[in-house]
């Protein structure tokens, strides 16, 4: 919690306070190599801390494979930390940690102290990432990176943003919360998934009071529609309508307020899923690291879990479907000419269209969902 942070910081200052300690008590004080000995070691520890700024932001999108991409570069030799530190969308260590807070989670990892710190070893041409799919929809979270990195860093960043069809991508997310929330339904009746898993009939019973419960997590299409309605009055902010999320063409154009265009490599879900080998090529080669260690034939499946009460795309009603695609039209076409015109990295590949969901050819009967 805060307190436990708050008591971090103390003690690590605490620990800093006790490196002045260069002079016997017998020594009489002398004011000015107090003074020179402590502005040395504030420079030396600034100078150390910003050796540790991460170079790399995995930036999103969230849903579209983010979470096997990740691990793959987390466990690269040239690449430290690769975790979701969620520090510049303005939380709880933007606001009481700062930047010290965040570069000392870079300072205090070994591998980073190892590939990137002052004292590591030389030549290995490594860096640190930072691995947070939700900085991308936030405008607050990218001008806080530009605004805290130093300026000779700031030309010298790498993001990284892979793109999933929105209608998709926003399933996937309502299905990764319909299934957070029924497991604390679970836990309030004192079950588990396990308990449920062979009896069919006690499933379904379940999740029908499950939703009787919670209406948020009972209809996609019902979800859905109310976003789509909502949107025009709604902020344009990911926490105000989860349909911004999707809004892909605006999220670059912001990004690309703060940062030059060759320094964001765009990619397709897609096809990172078909043809995962060279999309990943791709990315060392963005990222300049050794490719060896990134290529896999197939990405590993990390953050999906079996849930009978998955909704799935195809049975969604099809006019719902029909709404949501044109409700979407407009953005994709618009990213669509914007990543065909010039300025994009060497490494990025044509970006191809999103698929037609397969809900596109429901009838007007289909079953709601």
């Amino acid at each position: 919690g805060l307190k436990a942070l708050q008591r971090q910081r103390a003690q690590k200052h605490m620990r800093a306070g006790n490196q002045f300690r260069v002079f016997k008590r017998s020594d009489p004080f002398d004011k000015k190599r107090a003074l020179r000995t402590i502005r040395e070691h504030v420079e030396k520890s600034a100078t150390e801390m910003e050796d540790f700024w991460p170079t790399a932001f995995y930036l999103g999108v969230q849903k579209s494979g983010s979470t096997a991409v990740e691990s793959l570069l987390r466990k690269h030799p040239q690449v430290c930390k690769g975790e979701e530190l969620k520090f510049f969308n303005g939380g709880l260590l933007w606001t009481h940690g700062g930047l010290e807070v965040y570069l000392d989670m870079f300072a205090s990892d070994k591998k980073c102290k190892k590939i990137i710190g002052p004292e590591g070893e030389k030549g290995q041409n490594g860096f640190g990432l930072d691995a947070s799919p939700n900085y991308i929809c936030n405008e607050q979270a990218i001008k806080n990176i530009y605004d805290s990195v130093p300026k000779s860093k700031r030309s010298k960043l790498k993001f990284i943003v892979v793109l999933r069809s929105p209608l998709e991508r926003d399933l996937s997310m309502f299905n990764h919360f319909r299934l957070e929330f029924f497991m604390r339904f679970l836990e309030d009746n004192k079950l588990s998934l396990e308990d449920v898993k062979d009896n069919a009939e006690r499933r379904e019973k379940l999740l029908r009071r499950f939703e009787q419960n919670d209406e948020d997590f009972a209809s996609y299409a019902g979800t859905l529609q109310q976003n789509i309605q909502s949107y025009a009055t709604s902020e344009k902010d990911c926490d105000e309508n989860p349909l911004y999320r999707g809004m892909y063409f605006s999220q670059l154009t912001t990004l690309w307020k703060y940062f030059d265009r060759d320094q964001t490599l765009v990619l397709n879900f897609d096809t990172l899923v078909s043809d995962a080998r060279d999309t990943l090529r791709r990315i060392a080669d963005f990222l300049e690291i050794e490719r060896k260690p990134m290529l896999v034939d197939e990405l590993p499946h990390l953050n999906t879990q079996d849930f009978f009460g998955k909704i799935e795309l195809q049975s969604l009603d099809g006019q719902v479907c029909k709404e949501a695609v044109k409700f979407f039209e407009e953005e994709n076409l618009k990213l669509y000419k914007l990543l065909a015109a010039p300025g994009s990295p060497s490494q990025q590949p044509p970006f191809p269209p999103f698929q037609p969901p397969a809900c596109m050819h429901n009838g007007d009967k289909a079953a709601s969902v």
